[in-house]
């Protein structure tokens, strides 16, 4: 039996003003993973799915976003994000696979 390695996927959430988000929601559509940014607006979602996934980071007030990333086995994706003001708005971004 072979063990998958553990996919991580980390990045940063700025609120409207580029200051760090706070308890903004990050997720990975289709699945069950869902983290909180930390008072520095940093997240970290383990165990991703490899493969071709849509992020998406909500905060109350403010409108969802979301982005396309490609996760590589062996490698960690980087994803940040920047929310915007609005309800029910939702914006879109491509994410980058770093080493």
């Amino acid at each position: 039996m072979r063990i998958e390695p553990k996919l991580i996927a980390a990045g940063k959430v700025l609120d409207t003003l580029g200051k760090d988000a706070k308890v903004a929601s990050v997720s990975v559509d289709g699945t069950s993973l869902e983290a909180f940014t930390t008072p520095e607006g940093m997240y970290r979602l383990a165990n991703v799915p490899a493969g071709d996934v849509t992020m998406r980071v909500s905060h109350a007030g403010l409108a969802s976003q979301s982005a396309a990333v490609r996760v590589t086995p062996g490698q960690a994706v980087s994803q940040d994000f920047e929310l915007v003001p609005g309800l029910g708005a939702s914006a879109a971004r491509t994410g980058e696979v770093v080493k």
